[in-house]
């Protein structure tokens, strides 16, 4: 999921600059947009706001987190975990992908990837960032 991610968002910014978000194509990340999330980060990139969130992330929630800043999100989500770079992104203004692991609500161990991925309109300055991220939980010994 990452590296297909990673692919589309570099074959969409010609690897010389910052895509657009309709630039990247939906389409043929398949599945994958179930994992993907949007941030804008143009008001407060401190604490973004998410605009879209793919139906697995949204599912993995106990609440609908669409239009809510990344301070709105429990910290024992995967939606949480894998945002909480976007400050990061901003300053390096890279991709930057992460995993770990993290305890969630119902006191499980979950593993995670994740990816956030810069966007801008003008291809210089970033607006938004296209986040994905997966995980499982740990079986008990």
């Amino acid at each position: 999921m990452v590296l297909q991610l990673l692919h589309q968002w570099r074959e969409a910014g010609g690897g010389e600059r910052f895509p657009k978000l309709n630039e990247i194509d939906r389409a043929a990340l398949g599945d994958i947009w179930d994992d993907c999330y949007v941030l804008d980060v143009d008001g407060d990139a401190d604490d973004a706001r998410f605009t879209t969130i793919g139906k697995a992330i949204s599912d993995s929630c106990e609440e609908d987190f669409s239009s809510r800043r990344v301070s709105d999100v429990p910290t024992n989500t995967l939606l949480h975990q894998s945002a909480s770079q976007a400050t990061r992104v901003l300053q390096k203004a890279v991709p930057i992908s992460m995993g770990g692991k993290f305890e969630n609500a119902a006191g499980q161990t979950v593993l995670f990837r994740s990816i956030l991925l810069p966007l801008s309109d003008d291809s210089e300055v970033i607006r938004k960032l296209l986040g994905a991220a997966n995980s499982r939980v740990l079986a008990e010994d």
